[in-house]
């Protein structure tokens, strides 16, 4: 049987790549650190508590567990354990994996791009981050290929998919709180974690290494998806405000949706846009 290490196995796409691993018969290991594990995730998995701000032991660990594939998914927005969890970690993990000789993805972000290019963004396009979760995030993605230019490193767009999530429950919360209004100049490309989940498999299946966009086929801008989410939960979207980005509180990337036509052609599927996805 086939062994698989998900880092990062109690966040949301953690555990989606966990179940994914349980329904096709691999035997999954996952690290937990802060947060509970999942309840349906209690029975079925060896988990194992791991933190990757420690790189020597995120090295070792690793490499002790030998996995066939190895997929991380952790991941830190904000504070000073950013650069360590986005960058240093993943490099680690990076090392462990060249040692045992195992598949290796990387999950990061559609925020290395300023969303100044005026179309979506293709894998050969240049970076340059604003924010600083970006900018952690292209450090991860530098330090990884430097290590094992055999990785795939996975970029991606907003992840959604279950009414406990975080896009669901701001949606939630902005139907009765006016102080939440969605931006109509913000652009992206949402993704359904079951969907993101499947496509990083098959992307591990394949001979592809390197830079991977995975987002969907739909571009949409934030408010935009927030009705389609409010829709999907029977709410009325009209109750939802809406706004243009306002530099006074900061820049923010307008449009950094992707385009992910490689990763449909290597995997023979495009990820469907949340219009398909949820209607």
């Amino acid at each position: 049987m086939a062994t698989l290490l998900v880092i990062g196995g109690t966040g949301f796409l953690g555990a989606q790549l966990c179940r994914h691993g349980l329904t096709n018969g691999w035997q999954v290991h996952a690290t937990e650190r802060e947060r509970d594990r999942p309840g349906d995730l209690s029975d079925g998995i060896r988990w194992h508590s791991l933190d990757l701000r420690d790189a020597d032991e995120t090295t070792d660990f690793v490499e002790r567990c030998g996995a066939d594939l190895v997929i991380n998914a952790a991941y830190q927005q904000n504070g000073p354990d950013v650069v360590p969890i986005c960058a240093d970690g993943p490099a680690a993990a990076a090392r462990g994996a060249t040692a045992t000789g195992s598949r290796y993805v990387h999950v990061s972000t559609d925020l290395v791009f300023d969303g100044d290019l005026g179309r979506p963004y293709a894998e050969t396009d240049p970076t340059s981050p604003i924010m600083a979760y970006g900018e952690a995030k292209l450090l991860g993605e530098t330090k990884v290929l430097d290590t094992m230019p055999t990785a795939i490193v996975a970029r991606t767009s907003i992840i959604y998919g279950d009414p406990a999530a975080p896009q669901e429950q701001l949606v939630q919360r902005a139907l009765t709180d006016s102080s939440i209004a969605f931006f109509t100049d913000e652009w992206r490309s949402p993704v359904h974690v079951a969907d993101l989940a499947a496509a990083l498999f098959d992307l591990a299946d394949s001979g592809v290494s390197g830079l991977v966009h995975v987002g969907s086929d739909e571009r949409l801008n934030r408010h935009q998806f927030a009705r389609l989410l409010a829709e999907h939960a029977g709410e009325n979207p009209e109750l939802l405000h809406h706004r243009t980005q306002d530099p006074a509180l900061g820049r923010r990337p307008r449009d950094v949706s992707l385009d992910s036509s490689l990763a449909a052609s290597t995997i023979g599927w495009a990820l469907p846009g949340p219009s398909k996805r949820l209607r």
